[in-house]
């Protein structure tokens, strides 16, 4: 069973580069598991979402933010620190969760989380690309297209992307 908690939508035209949104949580550990199991690698906002729930976001810890492109559009741009010691699935869920938690699945304009393994690797790399993972969302016409790698920008382990 899975509960739905809704919130306000984080749109275009906001100030604020984070809010809530829509997360499924998974009510069981054996709900989890069955999420886990039907939704990967998800192919809808909808399994992206259910996918979600299997994660932590509090796993993820912020330690920068900007905000990109057009005053009227702007796009979010979040870096964070997760641990080294995830698996690829299980790193891709914890920074998916943080994702749809901050309310970026909502934001038209797009947004991205770039997430590095801890604050000195963040400090290196803070300009060539994440070093553990990334979620992103682009504007794609009248859609977004949703991509979430793990590994480092040129050594991508894992990746799975959709438009909705």
């Amino acid at each position: 069973m899975i509960a739905i908690l809704t919130a306000a939508v984080a749109g275009c035209g906001s100030d604020s580069i984070s809010g809530p949104s829509l997360l499924p949580v998974a009510s069981s550990p054996a709900a989890a598991s069955s999420i886990a199991k039907s939704s990967f690698p998800p192919k809808t906002l909808a399994a992206f979402l259910a996918f979600a729930a299997t994660g932590d976001a509090s796993q993820v810890t912020q330690v920068a933010s900007t905000t990109v492109g057009l005053a009227t559009c702007p796009q979010p741009s979040v870096d964070v620190i997760v641990s080294s010691g995830l698996s690829d699935r299980m790193l891709a869920a914890d920074l998916s969760a943080f994702f749809v938690q901050e309310g970026f699945t909502n934001n038209q304009c797009g947004a991205v989380v770039f997430a590095y393994h801890s604050e000195s690797d963040y400090q290196a790399n803070q300009n060539n690309g994440f070093t553990a993972g990334r979620v992103i969302t682009t504007a794609n016409g009248s859609q977004l297209n949703l991509e979430v790698d793990t590994g480092a920008a040129t050594a991508e382990q894992s990746e799975f992307d959709f438009n909705f």
